[in-house]
């Protein structure tokens, strides 16, 4: 008999409000306006929701082809109150559902971004990464409120972003759309 092969996928929703721009007009520092674009999913957002409209990407961009690759999708992990999730997908189609899932741009009416943020061969190891970038977040978000109290708050967290990528290559970057390696 043969294995089934997959890949896990972690994720999470972003909420960005109009009243983000200009980040000095609505926000004391930039800090703050990072902080308001990770917010609660609402409670009502369920796994099953995300898989449908998933489902629904996938048939509207990629046509019957698409609709079949998400024969093997299923939600592992689901948090509405962080926002993150885990997709169980069959290996072959992986990079299908990761651009599905990029065109999904509202739940419930409301705008949201989906960030790709992992991966992997192993639900542990998404598990561990989705550990590492929440920790990184809030290292990087201390790090700029603590700057924010010393300087006047222009391009603080882009400066932030930008020492943390040069240790060895780890941190998150604003444009962070590493993914681990077959």
């Amino acid at each position: 008999m043969v294995r089934l092969k997959t890949r896990y996928i972690l994720f999470e929703i972003i909420y960005p409000e109009r009243k983000t721009y200009p980040i000095e007009d609505n926000f004391g520092t930039v800090a703050d306006s990072a902080l308001s674009i990770h917010q609660p999913t609402d409670s009502k957002v369920t796994g099953r929701q995300i898989i449908y409209l998933i489902r629904l990407s996938l048939h509207k961009n990629f046509g019957d082809y698409g609709s079949s690759t998400a024969v093997g999708l299923s939600m592992r992990y689901f948090s509405p109150r962080t926002g993150t999730g885990i997709l169980r997908v069959t290996r072959n189609n992986w990079k299908y559902i990761v651009a599905a899932i990029t065109f999904i741009n509202s739940i419930n009416g409301e705008h949201c971004v989906f960030h790709t943020i992992n991966v992997s061969g192993s639900i542990k190891k998404c598990e561990d990464r989705s550990m590492q970038y929440s920790n990184d977040l809030i290292r990087t978000l201390r790090k700029a409120r603590n700057a924010a109290d010393d300087d006047d708050g222009a391009s603080i967290l882009g400066r932030v972003f930008a020492e943390d990528m040069n240790k060895d290559g780890q941190g998150v970057s604003m444009n962070d759309n590493r993914v681990q390696k077959q």
